[in-house]
């Protein structure tokens, strides 16, 4: 199975394999699980998505998280861990990617 995940995400233009480095959405996704990502396909309310923004030193800061809404200006965001509602504001989270899968272990 995990394979057929893989292969199918291998297939899949501009789709990528992340580790989970971080328990926002445990148990939904834990420490070791390993997302798949699809940056070309909208996430939509109801969507898990990968948050991420380019920091000035050189590094990207990245929150998984359930969308609950999406605006011009922000995007309403529910995470499971602690269990709490927030809004990001898209100037400063620009990217809001489509988690399409995920490999339970490896």
């Amino acid at each position: 199975m995990k394979d057929d995940l893989r292969a199918l995400n291998a297939r899949i233009a501009g789709s990528y394999e992340l580790p989970i480095c971080e328990d926002g959405m445990s148990p939904r996704y834990r420490l070791g699980h390993r997302l798949l990502v699809n940056p070309d396909v909208p996430p939509r309310a109801g969507d898990d998505v990968l948050l991420s923004r380019d920091l000035d030193n050189g590094t990207r800061e990245t929150i998984i998280a359930r969308l609950v809404r999406t605006t011009a200006k922000a995007w309403r965001i529910h995470r499971l861990n602690p269990e709490k509602s927030e809004t990001l504001d898209r100037s400063q989270w620009p990217k809001a990617e489509l988690v399409t899968g995920v490999i339970h272990s490896l």
